[in-house]
């Protein structure tokens, strides 16, 4: 295998280089966008040599409309089959068949006829089998909701190699959590927090050590998971969620207190790390002016018991007020369905997803 270049890099060069005079000679004056989206650590950037393994490659989405699609797309489809070279950069054009679960890999070939990587489709399919978004329109609430946050990275990360349809812009307007959506999610991790920060130390108090772990990664979580609501950024899934957040600009201060939190070996030392990120995350929300009032930002005993808390919930309440929404203002503060879950089948099914839309549509 030839050296390692990031896919995206590669991906991008095999678009110029070779695809896009082929599609041209083929369709003239054929509008049409092309982009690499989708699942893969190649379209975060977080590809290493060992993602070569599976759905990496010089490869891309070609986008037409659908009518277009619909009428050119498997002679398209054809056409680069018999014209596409063997390799680039080194690297094989050819992949092997999907698997049973529709991976594929790169694959040697004597053939003349390469099995290529390039799939065609149009945004409108892209949106709906990604997202079920109505392509070009603003989601519901409830869907902005249940939608899986590495989904939405999905679609608005990776690169877009040329937009005749306007691919870009449609991305743009999903490209973060509308207001009310973002105050409502924070308003709600910090109602989680508030509803485990005092179990830090009443667990470790009672001897248990693991049940004060599990409290303090929960509060970890959702205070990272504020991380990128702040900075209007999505999260990804378990895999790359800790470097996602090691690239927000608040995670230079606010990360070291969380694997201090993390590595304590005693439920004082826990509690010690997570105050400090308490207070950091107060002073960031308050900074960022999102409610009408600021909280004070100060850590307090828990009523009379010994355990010391920044009552979290005052700032679920000061983000609350400034939501307008009268329906998200006054719903439970659950979170978005990330927020409370990562069983995988909620990423991975998007049918699954949109049976919880129930919980946070008006009766």
């Amino acid at each position: 295998m030839t050296d390692f270049i990031k896919g995206l890099d590669l991906s991008e060069a095999f678009y110029h280089e070779e695809a896009a005079p082929l599609i041209r000679r083929f369709g003239g004056k054929l509008k049409f966008s092309a982009a690499l989206k989708g699942f893969g650590s190649d379209v975060l950037g977080y590809d290493t040599p060992l993602s070569r393994d599976h759905m990496w490659g010089p490869r891309f989405t070609l986008f037409l409309s659908r009518e277009k699609r619909e009428a050119v797309g498997a002679e398209l489809s054809s056409y680069l089959a018999e014209s596409l070279p063997s390799r680039f950069r080194g690297y094989p054009v050819n992949f092997s068949r999907p698997d049973g679960e529709g991976i594929r890999i790169m694959e040697e070939t004597k053939s003349e006829r390469v099995n290529h990587l390039i799939e065609i489709t149009s945004p409108r399919e892209m949106f709906r089998d990604y997202l079920g978004f109505p392509y070009g329109q603003m989601p519901e609430t409830s869907q902005w909701l249940t939608v899986s946050e590495h989904r939405l990275l999905a679609v608005t990360s990776g690169r877009i190699f040329h937009d005749d349809l306007g691919l870009g812009d449609a991305c743009r307007t999903i490209a973060r959590y509308p207001r009310d959506v973002a105050l409502y999610l924070m308003a709600s991790l910090w109602r989680m927090i508030s509803e485990k920060e005092a179990f830090v130390g009443r667990t470790g108090e009672l001897g248990d050590e693991l049940g004060s772990r599990l409290n303090a990664a929960s509060i970890v979580q959702y205070l990272m998971r504020l991380g990128f609501l702040w900075e209007g950024r999505y999260a990804p899934y378990g895999k790359w969620f800790g470097r996602a957040f090691s690239e927000l600009s608040v995670a230079g201060e606010l990360k070291p207190f969380l694997e201090e939190a993390l590595r304590a070996n005693d439920w004082k030392g826990r509690e010690e790390a997570l105050c400090k990120a308490y207070l950091l995350a107060g002073r960031e929300q308050n900074r960022l002016a999102l409610s009408p009032e600021k909280p004070e930002v100060k850590i307090s005993s828990y009523y009379n018991r010994p355990y010391r808390v920044i009552f979290a919930e005052r700032f679920a309440d000061a983000l609350t007020e400034g939501i307008r929404d009268p329906f998200l203002k006054g719903a439970p503060k659950i979170g978005s369905v990330p927020h409370f879950s990562d069983v995988c089948p909620l990423y991975e099914d998007r049918g699954l997803t949109e049976k919880l839309r129930i919980l946070y549509e008006e009766i």
